[in-house]
């Protein structure tokens, strides 16, 4: 329904925060902890056409904070997402051998290499905290 869309912006808009400024690729990654500002918008974007219209239900959506869990449903579809998405990105690097890469580098001679090796640093980083947090939300979904 065209008008809980626009329900939903007002609220985003409301808590400060658009639709512009949230993709998959700029989802903040932490060791089993989720920025504060992507669980405020999932919990608004995934708000189901069921709770906006059930009764009296827009005056206390649109003055909800979302800093906290709504309702067990929304919660639920909320980590699903955020599951979904760490698992969409973790594909994307999962078969990349970043210590066989770096060694592939030979001597760190110029600023091209130098870039390169501190780049396949960070992704094995990165692919460490997806995989810890990705048994996270496993544990947390039960699934």
């Amino acid at each position: 329904m065209r008008q809980n869309v626009t329900f939903k912006k007002e609220i985003l808009k409301k808590n400060n925060l658009s639709l512009d400024e949230f993709s998959d690729y700029n989802l903040v990654i932490y060791d089993n902890k989720f920025d504060v500002k992507i669980k405020k918008f999932l919990r608004i974007m995934l708000l189901t056409n069921d709770e906006i219209l059930l009764e009296g239900n827009k005056d206390k959506l649109f003055n909800y904070n979302y800093s906290s869990e709504l309702s067990p449903q929304n919660e639920r579809l909320m980590w699903i997402y955020i599951n979904n998405m760490l698992k969409y990105h973790y594909r994307s690097i999962e078969k990349n051998n970043y210590s066989d890469l770096i060694d592939s580098l030979g001597e760190v001679d110029c600023k091209e290499k130098f870039d390169l090796k501190n780049m396949y640093i960070l992704e094995e980083e990165e692919k460490t905290l997806l995989t810890k947090n990705l048994e996270f939300l496993k544990k947390k979904l039960l699934i």
